[in-house]
C-alpha cells in the first residue's frame, strides 16, 4: 500500500494570467458600466487628440478601450468598440486637419480606416489568445488518463466549495477512496488494463454524483469526491451508488473491483482544504487496516465522530 499523498498547495497559487482573467470575469458582470467607461474614455482621447495637434500621436490611447472590450466581452463587442473609436478618431482628425493644415477630410477618413484595420486585427489577436489560454487552462486541470479533474482542479474546486458552504451555512463532504489491490491488476493484466479500470472507475464516479459535485484523481488509484451541500448520509449514499455501479460493471468484465473509502463531513466551513483531505485520507487508511472494501466516515467540527460500514 502506497504512502499517503497530500498534494502541495503551492501548485494551486494563481498566476498573473489567472489574476488578470479573474479581473476580466468580475468586469464582465458589469457590462453597461464597462462599455460606458470605454466609450467615454474614447471620446476623451479624441478631445485630447484634437487639442494635442498633429505633432502628437494618440494612437496608443485609442487602443485601450478596444483591448479592454475585446478582453472582457469577446470579439463582437471588441469590434464594435473599434468602430466607435474609429468614428471618434476620424472626427478628431478632420477637425484637427481642417484647423491646422487645411487637409481634406478624406485624409482623416483614410487614417481612421487604417487604425480601424489595426484595431480589428488586435481584437482578433486578443480574443484568439484568450480562447487558447482558456483551452490550455482547461487541459491543465484534467487528468490525462481518466479525463476527470486533476489535483490542481481539485484544490480550486474544494476552496470554492468551502467558501460557498461558509457563505450559505451548508455542510460539505469529501470522500477519498482508492481501489483495493489495484497493483495486482497492473501486475497480472498490464498497465493498459489498469488504465481501463481507472477510466471505468472515473466514469462510474461521475455517474454516481449530482450536478455540481466533482470527481478528481489525485494520482495512482486514489480519487476524491467533493460533495457541496452533502451531509454524512448523502456522502455515504453517493459512495454506495458508486460501488453498485462498479459491481455491475465488474460482472460484465469478469473481475471484481472493490474500494476503501474515507468520508469526512465538515460541520463548519472554517477549515483548510488540506486539513479536510488529510482527515479523509486518514479515514481511508483506517478502512484499509480494517480489512478493505468498506467505508469509514467521520466529521470535522465541534462534534467529531467516526462510523464504520462494510460494503456488501
Amino acid at each position: 500500500m502506497a504512502a499517503p499523498r497530500h498534494p502541495d498547495r503551492s501548485v494551486t497559487r494563481a498566476t498573473s494570467s489567472e489574476k488578470v482573467d479573474r479581473i476580466a470575469l468580475r468586469l464582465s458582470t458589469y457590462p453597461w458600466l464597462v462599455a460606458t467607461t470605454c466609450a467615454v474614455f474614447s471620446v476623451l482621447v479624441g478631445v485630447a487628440d484634437y487639442f494635442a495637434g498633429v505633432a502628437t500621436s494618440m494612437a496608443v490611447f485609442y487602443m485601450v478601450p478596444v483591448m479592454v472590450a475585446a478582453f472582457v466581452f469577446g470579439r463582437g463587442p471588441g469590434l464594435l468598440m473599434a468602430c466607435l473609436v474609429a468614428a471618434v478618431n476620424v472626427v478628431a482628425d478632420w477637425l484637427q486637419f481642417s484647423r491646422d493644415l487645411g487637409v481634406p477630410p478624406a485624409i482623416a477618413l483614410w487614417n481612421s480606416t487604417s487604425r480601424l484595420a489595426i484595431s480589428a486585427f488586435l481584437v482578433v489577436l486578443v480574443t484568439t489568445l484568450r480562447q487558447q489560454w482558456h483551452l490550455e487552462k482547461l487541459v491543465a486541470r484534467i487528468d490525462a488518463t481518466t479525463g476527470v479533474a486533476n489535483t490542481r482542479a481539485l484544490f480550486e474546486r474544494l476552496r470554492e466549495s468551502l467558501a460557498s458552504a461558509r457563505r450559505n451555512s451548508l455542510p460539505l463532504s469529501v470522500c477519498l477512496f482508492d481501489l483495493d489491490d489495484f497493483k495486482s491488476v497492473n501486475d497480472v493484466h498490464g498497465h493498459a488494463a489498469g488504465d481501463r479500470v481507472l477510466r471505468e472507475v472515473a466514469q462510474a464516479a461521475g455517474g454516481a454524483l449530482r450536478p455540481g459535485d466533482t470527481v478528481a484523481r489525485c494520482g495512482g488509484d486514489e480519487f476524491v469526491l467533493v460533495l457541496p451541500g452533502a451531509d454524512e448520509s448523502d456522502a455515504r449514499a453517493a459512495v454506495e451508488r458508486l460501488v453498485e455501479t462498479l459491481e455491475a460493471a465488474a460482472s460484465k468484465r469478469g473481475g471484481p473491483v472493490t474500494l476503501s473509502a474515507g468520508v469526512v463531513t465538515a460541520a463548519t466551513a472554517e477549515i483548510d482544504p488540506e486539513v479536510l483531505l488529510k482527515r479523509a485520507d486518514d479515514l481511508m487508511y483506517e478502512a484499509k487496516r480494517a480489512g478493505k472494501n468498506r467505508i469509514v466516515a467521520g466529521r470535522v467540527g465541534p462534534e467529531d465522530r467516526i462510523s464504520r460500514e462494510r460494503f456488501g
